[in-house]
């Protein structure tokens, strides 16, 4: 039963990196676009959602490949550990403000329905 337990972890830890590798190079084309004006900066907004999603789409996809049983849950839970860091980051940051609340509500359920949408494809 311990195996089990840290094979889901480390399948867990990796679909982590998986997620933020997508992210990372996802952003950086979307800065190269905008750096090179080719995208308006009206764009730059839905592209950063646009990825947040494909990426924990990718991830819950992944996830529930690996582990076969509730494959929805793990990717919903994928989801939120993904936005749980995102948040951290922003609040070390120091660019959370309570004002945004709704804001960031609405980017942590985007991540884990993308992440439970991923799960449920595979």
């Amino acid at each position: 039963m311990i195996q089990v337990g840290k094979r889901i972890g480390i399948w867990y830890l990796q679909n982590m990196l998986l997620a933020y590798g997508i992210t990372v190079g996802l952003l950086a084309v979307t800065a190269y676009g905008l750096d090179r004006a080719i995208f308006p900066t009206s764009v730059m907004r839905g592209s950063v959602l646009a990825t947040y999603v494909f990426s924990n789409l990718c991830a819950g996809f992944r996830m529930g490949k690996g582990v076969k049983k509730k494959q929805y849950l793990w990717g919903f839970v994928q989801g939120l550990g993904y936005v749980g860091i995102l948040f951290l980051c922003s609040w070390i940051g120091n660019s959370f403000q309570m004002g945004q609340l709704q804001t960031m509500f609405t980017i942590a359920m985007l991540c884990a329905c993308s992440g439970m949408f991923g799960g449920m494809l595979s």
